[in-house]
């Protein structure tokens, strides 16, 4: 897998989409200013009592910095996932955490050199986040981790449809997200459809992003739609 769009949330005015009776919750988000706090409270999770959402959102922010480093190392990773692990146990096994965990299997499948290994921990990435997403369908986050190691696996993997999926399914309606989180499974889907050479399929979702009028959000989908 190689890096990852780095994706933080921000406000933005969409369109709201139509009234449907949310079975499921939303992916958890942490907002950039809580980045810091949050990592400082990575350095020394053990004995505190942390909520669920808590911890979610310190996984979240491990796994950006993991996917983000210019030179990890293998050491790295490894102990950024026992971290995950940890959070994951503290807060019950919690499906969002252990597909975060799952994708920093991919993250390390990125920068690993031997091809066996590379291929185990990809295998092992995806096919314990498609055991996640089956197993807890109202975990908006399950998707999310899914979606965003889909678009990011390389195009031999085949999965690129499986981003298109989660995305879609969590722009539905069928998942009580925030305007902002709309926005950013809008945009995600849209670079899925275009990876999968769906350009015309993502240029309305870019185009509405842009006429928000919001910064980094709006500058982001004007210069996507004019390389298309």
């Amino acid at each position: 897998m190689s890096k990852w769009v780095q994706t933080t949330v921000q406000a933005l005015a969409l369109t709201a989409l139509p009234f449907i009776a949310h079975a499921g919750s939303a992916p958890t988000v942490f907002a950039p200013s809580e980045a810091s706090g949050l990592r400082d409270q990575s350095q020394s999770i053990a004995g505190q009592a942390l909520d669920v959402t808590t911890a979610r959102r310190i996984a979240l922010v491990i796994v950006d910095d993991a996917s983000s480093r210019v030179d990890g190392t293998i050491e790295q990773i490894q102990a950024d996932q026992a971290l995950v692990l940890q959070l994951a146990e503290m807060a019950g096994n919690d499906p969002e955490i252990l597909a975060v965990h799952a994708n920093l299997l991919g993250v390390e499948a990125g920068i690993e050199t031997g091809l066996i290994r590379v291929l185990t921990l990809a295998k092992q990435s995806s096919r314990t986040l498609d055991r996640l997403v089956r197993d807890n369908p109202e975990v908006g986050g399950t998707y999310m981790q899914r979606g965003l190691n889909a678009l990011h696996s390389p195009p031999i993997a085949g999965r690129i449809q499986i981003a298109i999926d989660d995305f879609e399914k969590l722009s539905s309606g069928a998942f009580d997200l925030s305007a902002a989180s709309q926005a950013e499974v809008r945009l995600l889907l849209a670079r899925s459809y275009i990876k999968a050479g769906r350009e015309a399929d993502a240029q309305p979702l870019l185009a509405e992003v842009a006429q928000a009028n919001v910064p980094r959000w709006s500058d982001a989908a004007q210069t996507v739609l004019a390389g298309l």
